[in-house]
């Protein structure tokens, strides 16, 4: 394990007891109540009650540039980058400071740039109903002649449907 993660200290308290000379140790017991070791790993416990993964800052940048810029859309926000960040339960200290200053410094999104509310032109209500529209009819036939009629002509209203 790299000893320049930020959970190094935590999770040697948790393995073997042992506290830095610079820790002290009731903040590590405290911490560690909050972390849950399963060997290669550590899982935080989340307020939510879900486990989440910790990893270190690199990783972090690395998560936050794959939830950011998607191949099927994306550059989406801090607030919605951060919302997939957590729904694949990943966790890292600083990963909201960190997903603000990577979305602030994304090549792309600075040159699209933000459209203000006063760029942004007012919605109409563009949607026009004609009776044929809401109403299917169709002809079923022929079929064997019952007084005088052999084709059944069927209508049916798709308004009462959506409702």
């Amino acid at each position: 394990m790299d000893s320049n993660t930020w959970y190094a200290n935590i999770v040697n308290f948790m393995v073997s007891g042992y506290v830095p000379p610079s820790e002290k140790k009731k903040k590590l017991q405290a911490e560690s109540r909050r972390h849950l070791w399963d060997d290669p790993y550590l899982y935080r416990i989340c307020s939510d009650g879900l486990l989440r993964r910790c990893m270190p800052k690199i990783e972090g940048i690395q998560i936050i540039e794959k939830c950011h810029a998607t191949p099927y859309g994306g550059h989406y926000g801090a607030f919605r980058t951060q919302a997939k960040i957590w729904q694949c339960r990943f966790f890292w200290p600083t990963m909201y400071e960190d997903t603000k200053e990577f979305i602030r410094r994304c090549r792309k999104c600075q040159l699209q740039g933000g459209i203000t509310s006063r760029n942004a032109m007012p919605l109409h209500y563009n949607l026009q109903i004609e009776i044929f529209d809401v109403w299917g009819i169709d002809f079923m036939g022929p079929f064997q002649k019952s007084q005088d009629c052999e084709y059944i002509l069927v209508i049916v209203n798709y308004v009462s449907k959506w409702v």
